[in-house]
C-alpha cells in the first residue's frame, strides 16, 4: 500500500466545552465549525498514530491517506456493494464540506515491523492531543510522526509488506473518492480530483467483529403459529430458559413473543449452499427465511427490516422486538474476519448488514481537505 502523509486539520479543543456534541454533529457542521476556528490545520504533512480507549481494551493503528491508484489497482478489497442514492448523499456532503471528516477503516495482516514502528512512536513521543468521553467512557489519543525519515519508514514498510488491504467500514466514502478523482478537470467551486483517501489502517488483531442481529416485522399476513410450523422445515428449533446468544456458527437465536428459541439450519439446507465459498447464516436467513418465508425481498431497504448491532447486547434487541408484538428478533453468530477477507479475495460481497466492526473512529478528529 502506497501511504499519503497529509496536512490534518485537528480540532481546537480549547473551544470543545463537550466532546459528545462536538464531535456528533461535525459531520453535518464542519463548514460552520471551519469557519468558526474549531478547527486548525497542522502546518507538515505528516502520519498519525491513533489510539481508542474502549471497553477495557486498547485498539491501535494509522491514521494517513492512501493513495487513490491504489483503489484503483483493486488493492482495497471490499465485502459489500455501495447503493447509488447513498453515493450521491455521501458525495453531496464531501463537496459541502470540501473535506473528508472521517477515515475510511482498512484491515491489513499483521506485519512486526509495523507493530514495532507504532509502539516506538507511542513510547518516545508526546501526545499530539487526547479526547476523553464521558458518556462512553472512550479515551481518543493521536500521535504526530513528522520526521522525515519516521514518515519514510512508515511508507516504505507499507510498500513492502502490505500489498493488499480489506474495507472494514467506509464503501461509499472509497466510492465516492474514485468517482471525485475521476473528475476530468477542475469543477467551478473547488478542485475535486482527489489524488488520496483519508484512511485508518487496524492490524486485524487490532479489530474486534461484532454479530448484527435482525428485528423483522413479521406478523402482518402471517401467524407466528403457522410461521414456527414453516421455520421447522429450515431449521431445528429449541426452546431455550433465557435470552442466548449463539455459540457457533450456523447457530442462531430467536425471540418471539417474550420467548427464546435456539435455531439450528437442517444438514439440508446447508448442502444447498456446499458449492459456495463460505456459507454465511446472515445469507441463509435471508434467503430462506426473510424472502422465502416472510416475503422481504429487499432486506436492505424494507422498511420491516431493522438491523441491531451487537455491541448493544441482547438487551439492545429485546427491547426493540418487543416494542411491537408483530415482531421476530434473530440474533446472529459474529462473522470471523478470514471468512470477511476469503469473500473479497473472491471478489464476492457479503450480504447486506452482517458485520459490526469496533471500534468505531469519531468524525472529525482527523480531517483532509481539499
Amino acid at each position: 500500500m502506497n501511504l499519503v502523509p497529509f496536512k490534518a486539520i485537528y480540532p481546537n479543543l480549547s473551544l470543545v466545552s463537550s466532546p459528545e456534541s462536538f464531535f456528533g454533529s461535525v459531520k453535518s457542521q464542519f463548514t460552520e465549525y471551519r469557519a468558526s476556528g474549531f478547527f486548525k490545520t497542522v502546518e507538515e504533512d505528516s502520519i498519525y498514530i491513533y489510539q481508542l480507549e474502549t471497553r477495557g481494551s486498547k485498539h491501535q493503528g494509522i491514521i494517513t491517506c492512501t493513495d487513490i491508484q491504489d483503489i484503483n489497482k483493486g488493492k482495497l478489497l471490499k465485502h459489500e456493494n455501495t447503493i447509488a442514492t447513498k453515493e450521491q448523499n455521501m458525495m453531496n456532503l464531501t463537496l459541502q464540506n470540501k473535506a473528508l471528516v472521517k477515515p475510511v477503516l482498512l484491515a491489513y495482516d499483521s506485519v512486526n515491523e509495523i507493530n514495532q514502528l507504532i509502539k516506538k512512536v507511542i513510547k518516545k513521543s508526546e501526545p499530539f492531543y487526547t479526547v476523553e468521553f464521558e458518556s462512553t467512557g472512550e479515551i481518543h489519543t493521536v500521535w504526530k510522526v513528522s520526521s522525515e525519515k519516521m514518515v519514510n519508514e512508515f511508507i516504505a514498510t507499507f510498500k513492502s509488506r502490505v500489498p493488499i488491504s480489506y474495507i472494514a467500514d467506509g464503501h461509499h466514502r472509497v466510492k465516492t473518492c474514485q468517482l471525485l478523482n475521476a473528475t476530468s478537470k477542475k469543477n467551478e467551486v473547488v478542485d475535486t480530483r482527489l489524488k488520496s483517501v483519508l484512511s485508518l489502517y487496524f492490524s486485524w488483531d487490532q479489530l474486534d467483529i461484532f454479530d448484527y442481529n435482525r428485528s423483522v416485522d413479521a406478523f402482518q399476513n402471517l401467524s407466528p403459529l403457522k410461521f414456527m410450523s414453516q421455520l421447522s422445515e429450515f431449521c431445528k428449533i429449541k426452546p431455550l430458559k433465557s435470552a442466548k446468544k449463539p455459540q457457533q456458527k450456523h447457530e442462531m437465536t430467536m425471540l418471539l413473543y417474550g420467548e427464546w428459541y435456539r435455531l439450528r439450519w437442517r444438514k439440508s439446507i446447508i448442502k444447498q449452499h456446499k458449492d459456495e465459498e463460505v456459507i454465511f447464516d446472515t445469507h441463509l436467513l435471508n434467503k430462506h427465511i426473510i424472502e422465502n418465508l416472510l416475503g422481504i425481498e429487499n432486506v436492505r431497504e424494507d422498511a420491516r427490516m431493522k438491523y441491531i448491532d451487537g455491541v448493544v447486547g441482547l438487551e439492545g434487541l429485546t427491547d426493540h422486538v418487543n416494542e411491537n408484538e408483530n415482531r421476530v428478533g434473530f440474533c446472529m453468530y459474529p462473522i470471523v474476519a478470514e471468512d470477511v477477507k476469503t469473500i473479497a479475495d473472491h471478489n464476492k460481497t457479503l450480504p447486506p448488514k452482517s458485520t459490526w466492526f469496533e471500534p468505531r473512529v469519531k468524525n472529525g478528529l482527523l480531517v483532509q481537505g481539499f
